[in-house]
């Protein structure tokens, strides 16, 4: 059983793919500066009455990647095959659910441990602040259903 206390030091890569036989190896991603659960739970305030709680959401995970390398970001958005039916994670304006996507993070120690995302999905990609004599960021904005840690 993997030791939840761990350091996380950095990120290797991302693999992401139409499964785990059948992936990119993205590199060049400068860190994940948040992943977190959110709740399914919504209060809602019934006008004279007490509040009720809906579960009216899907529960799921949103975060940010932020990448440097430009050209491996197109790639495994804009040109690997995520799916059966040989989507791309991005085309034109749709966006599609991968079919595998893991994170290999690097420990203290220098163990390697996968966190393995289901139903991973790019929101929307923006580019970080430009600043001179220093690299541009692209922040790939995601939802996914579920977070594996192994």
């Amino acid at each position: 059983m993997p030791d939840p206390y761990q350091l996380l030091l950095r990120i290797d890569s991302i693999r992401i793919g139409n499964a785990s036989n059948s992936y990119y190896e993205w590199k060049g991603i400068d860190g994940i500066p948040r992943w977190e659960d959110t709740t399914p739970w919504v209060h809602i305030m019934i006008p004279g009455g007490a509040m009720v709680h809906q579960h009216i959401l899907s529960p799921h995970v949103v975060g940010e990647i932020v990448a440097v390398d430009l050209t491996s970001m197109i790639t495994a958005l804009y040109s690997t095959t995520i799916d059966n039916a040989g989507h791309k994670a991005i085309e034109e304006s749709k966006k599609y659910t991968v079919g595998y996507l893991a994170m290999k993070l690097v420990t203290q120690d220098g163990t390697v441990k996968t966190v393995t995302f289901t139903d991973f999905k790019v929101e929307w990609v923006t580019a970080g602040p430009t600043k001179f004599n220093i690299e541009t960021r692209f922040i790939v904005h995601f939802t996914a259903d579920s977070v594996a840690y192994s």
